[in-house]
């Protein structure tokens, strides 16, 4: 079985960085990627993600109230959240609208590869 993946980032530099790191995990995956929130959510109706990697802070809006429908789509899914904008609101609203977890860019980018390595060898 594989793990299918989608990284919802705007920054080219951050979805070609996480994507040459998830290619080092073993284990299979599938992974794609979106620069929009819109794109983002077509990949989630269409693809059907296991996990979705999340900033929200993108061009076409802000994502955090996408979470929810992410989770109504699919309810197994499970939403990390990784932004610069780390605050304590932005923690809690993620948390509130069924974020999996949340994740510091500058301070946590290690900490969420080690958890997607930890879902790829539980699948």
């Amino acid at each position: 079985m594989s793990m299918n993946i989608l990284i919802v980032e705007d920054s080219a530099l951050i979805r070609a960085r996480l994507l040459d790191l998830f290619a080092c995990i073993p284990g299979n995956k599938i992974i794609r990627t979106a620069a929009t929130l819109s794109l983002g959510m077509e990949c989630v109706k269409s693809a059907w993600p296991m996990l979705v990697i999340l900033d929200i802070q993108l061009p076409d809006g802000n994502a955090i109230g996408s979470i929810s429908q992410m989770k109504k789509m699919l309810p197994g899914l499970d939403v990390m959240v990784l932004t610069n904008d780390a605050s304590a609101f932005n923690r809690q609203k993620c948390q509130q609208a069924g974020a999996t977890l949340f994740f510091d860019k500058s301070t946590e980018f290690e900490t969420l590869l080690e958890v997607v390595q930890q879902q790829l060898v539980s699948i």
